[in-house]
């Protein structure tokens, strides 16, 4: 989706949760031609707070704060960040959002702060209510639209079986 994103000329957050799969999903996207793939930006969620944080110089210190703490502060700090401006120094046309069943209701703001008015730019959140590891709390939006899967594209077919079975 990403890819297609780029394609088409917008600029496009590719961002999940965790952050050893936004580092896969970083070098499968660099594997492709730099015409497509500088339009595409992938981190994390917390990165991309680090990220807002320090376009307005107010990256939290990690100083004795263990990575808990440390990345609470620096959601905070987005949070205010935010809340204190007007314009995103950041923006982007079109967010997709992996693992979206592990990220927080209040988290949606900062993602609308780096989104773009452009019309022809897209929002998507994927996510899989089955691997909620990180206890989300996402809830179905009302300006968004779902729909369900019928085709698994991450595991085996014997795991995907076994879990539309025990529904």
């Amino acid at each position: 989706k990403a890819l297609r994103e780029a394609q088409d000329g917008r600029k496009t957050l590719l961002l999940c949760f965790n952050r050893l799969l936004a580092e896969d999903l970083k070098s499968r996207i660099s594997a492709h031609p730099k015409a497509v793939s500088e339009f595409i930006h992938v981190c994390n969620f917390h990165s991309l707070c680090e990220d807002i944080c320090s376009s307005d110089g107010q990256l939290p210190q990690r100083k004795a704060m263990n990575d808990t703490e440390y990345y609470n502060a620096v959601v905070e700090t987005a949070e205010s960040v935010i809340t204190g401006s007007t314009e995103s120094k950041i923006k982007f046309d079109s967010i997709i959002v992996d693992e979206g069943q592990d990220f927080k209701v209040r988290w949606w703001d900062i993602l609308e702060f780096v989104r773009n008015a452009n019309p022809d730019g897209h929002f998507w959140i994927f996510k899989d209510d089955f691997q909620n590891v990180q206890q989300g709390d996402l809830s179905r939006r009302d300006d968004f639209f779902s729909f369900r899967l019928l085709r698994n594209f991450r595991n085996s077919q014997s795991v995907f079986k076994l879990i539309r079975q025990s529904r």
